[in-house]
């Protein structure tokens, strides 16, 4: 019962609504994806999507501008390295893991 409680847990869940600025940054990242096939984008729409990029760089990725794009481009790959993002997308991961372990024992308990 409790490995069949912790598989549901562990299913996709049903994401909360991105704000208005959230959409606006997954929108360029998206583009920027689309424009140069770069992993590393698919890595900050991730983040953006577990909403762990701190405001500043969401608002770098908003500002981003069909006239600015390349340049932006390049200014923000090298403020936020590849391992900052995997290491918030592994943070999220292991939290989530832990929590719902800790949820499901403490359930069992009482």
């Amino acid at each position: 019962m409790y490995n069949k409680l912790k598989e549901e847990l562990k299913s996709p869940k049903a994401a909360k609504a991105l704000t208005k600025q959230e959409k606006d940054a997954l929108e360029n990242v998206k583009k920027m994806y689309s424009a140069t096939h770069n992993p590393y984008f698919q890595l900050v729409e991730k983040v953006i999507e577990l909403r762990s990029l701190p405001r500043y760089y969401m608002k770098k990725f908003r500002n981003v501008t069909p006239s600015n794009f390349e340049s932006e481009m390049v200014k923000i790959k090298s403020m936020i390295s590849e391992k900052y993002l995997n290491d918030i997308i592994k943070q999220a991961e292991e939290y989530d893991d832990e929590a719902q372990d800790l949820i499901i024992s403490q359930e069992f308990i009482n």
